[in-house]
């Protein structure tokens, strides 16, 4: 099994501890239009994209090093990089939100958060 990173051309993070087994969903849209008479009607549903819910255990240099990794080197939301996963598959991915919540402390030298990732298509 090898360990879960996140990869730029501008830099990359190793985590050292597995993350957690991330939840994965879809964003599904259903595109409505209001005919004749204000009668609603909808469209098939279209999945908009995947996204990953990882959580991760840091420590504080990772921790750190993630704040970096998202503000500078992957510019927030805007640069796409790639996730690998524990088992080695590498997915295309931006993050997924504009900043990284629920950033916590949860005892000396360990944090935990959950990563919201993109995956490109």
């Amino acid at each position: 099994m090898s360990q879960a990173s996140f990869v730029h051309t501008g830099g990359s993070i190793t985590f050292t501890r597995s993350p957690r087994r991330p939840d994965n969903s879809l964003d599904v849209v259903q595109p409505q239009r209001t005919g004749p008479g204000g009668v609603r009607f909808g469209f098939a549903q279209t999945i908009v994209a995947a996204v990953i819910s990882l959580p991760l255990r840091l420590t504080t240099a990772e921790k750190d090093a993630l704040l970096v990794f998202f503000n500078t080197t992957a510019n927030g939301m805007a640069d796409q990089f790639i996730y690998t996963t524990t088992d080695g598959s590498a997915l295309p991915v931006r993050f997924a939100t504009p900043k990284l919540d629920g950033l916590t402390e949860v005892a000396y030298d360990a944090w935990t958060v959950t990563v919201q990732l993109r995956v490109v298509a």
